[in-house]
Formats: structure tokens, sequence, C-alpha cells
């Protein structure tokens, strides 16, 4: 599936065609899992925005970065939809109680939009619940080569705001060096030297927080929307010294 997959991105329409065709049982399933109920591919908008999230994983894949395509395909499906119904929410919510000014406006269907609106946003709390659930499950099967289990981040974690906040702005650094990034990715290990005379980080830091620092970048560098939005990440990141 990944020589089709690298052929798409690489510009075949034919082949992005094909696999869209053929996953698209896959992105009705996935779109019925998120919304509890039947999606018609012919006239949900769910299943519209599912297909456009599929269509995006396939730009977006990489082997290095994600274990499996159709896990990371799922997950963006249900991002997506989760944003949508946080959108449809409000949306709702600003509908139902703009009509509440309108004295010709049914006091019924006002509450019927604002009762939607509620169930709404607790559905959609609900599916980012279970999305950072699999993103968790998804990162454990992907820090097993680093000898890191998911639990041992709540101990490695700095009890000191700056410090997380210096280590954070240090692992979004790795990430976007090149070099360092693709060698944590490759090899399971962090490149303390390089590391070190690149990003002018201190020899001990690195030492002492080494699996804290490489699950951060493997955070950063994967598909793990929800999870980002935990890390705390320095605006302006200065020389890294040891804590």
């Amino acid at each position: 599936m990944f020589e089709e997959i690298k052929k798409a991105q690489s510009g075949d329409s034919v082949v992005r065609e094909q696999l869209l065709a053929q996953y698209k049982p896959f992105v009705a399933k996935t779109a019925a899992k998120v919304c509890g109920r039947f999606i018609d591919p012919l006239n949900d908008d769910e299943f519209s925005i599912a297909f456009g999230a599929f269509n995006e994983a396939i730009d977006r894949y990489d082997p290095q970065k994600q274990s499996s395509f159709l896990t990371f395909a799922e997950t963006m499906i249900r991002n997506k939809l989760v944003d949508y119904f946080r959108q449809q929410q409000k949306f709702d919510a600003q509908i139902a109680f703009s009509s509440l000014a309108n004295a010709d406006e049914d006091f019924v269907d006002v509450q019927e939009r604002v009762s939607r609106s509620s169930s709404l946003n607790q559905f959609a709390q609900e599916q980012l619940q279970e999305a950072r659930k699999l993103e968790i499950a998804e990162l454990q099967q992907t820090l097993r080569p680093y000898g890191i289990q998911f639990a041992d981040l709540v101990k490695l974690s700095p009890k000191h705001d700056d410090s997380r906040r210096m280590l954070g702005s240090l692992a979004q650094r790795m990430v976007e060096d090149d070099s360092i990034r693709n060698a944590i990715l490759t090899t399971n290990k962090l490149p303390l030297l390089e590391v070190s005379n690149r990003l002018a980080a201190s020899r001990k830091t690195l030492e002492r927080h080494r699996k804290y620092l490489i699950a951060l970048t493997v955070i950063l560098a994967g598909s793990f929307p929800n999870l980002r939005s935990f890390l705390v990440i320095d605006a302006k990141p200065k020389e890294v010294e040891s804590p």
C-alpha cells in the first residue's frame, strides 16, 4: 500500500483515485463509528468531511513518523469530524440565542436548537476524549522501540513550569532540525553530541531528560494534535542550560 501512497504523493492522480475508491467503505465505517450512526456517503456532510480527511492523510502520511497509514487516516478523520461538531455547536448556539430577540420566533423551536447545541457540545467532548485515547495508544506503540512507556512520561515530566517550557522549546527546535529529527526517528536514540553542538544545549540537560525529550520529539513530529495541545513550549526559546 505504501508504494501506492508514494505514487499519489508524487502526483499520480490515477493511483490517488484508485486509493480513494478502494477505501471509501473504510471512510464510511470510520465516520459512522465517530458519529455513532449510519453515514450515507451520498447525503451526509460527515462523509464528505471524512473523505476529505482521508485524502489529506494520503498527502501527509510519513512512515517514519506514523506506524500505520490506516491508523493515521482514522485519527485524521476523527479530528476533522470533531472540529466539524464544534463548529456546528457554535453555529447552532448563535442561531438559537439570536432568535430569542425575535418575538415571532417559536420558543419551542429555540429550545430545540439550544438543546441540540448542548448535545453537540457533549458529543464533541466525548469524541475528543476518544481521539485522545487513540493517540495515546498510537504513541505507546511508537515509543516502544525507544524503550519508553507512556506511563513513564508522568514521572519524567519536570515539576517546574520553566523547565517544561525550556524542554518543550528544545524539542521543537530538534523537530525543526532535519538532521536531528531524522536521527531520532530512524535510530530510536537521542544524538547527544549533535544536539549539544547544533542547538547549544547543555549535555547534562540532554542526558538527564533524554527519554522525555525523545517523547516530546515523537509527539511534535507525528500525528498527535490532541496530545500536542498539552505541551508547554516557550515562544522565545533561549540557550538551553542545565535546570
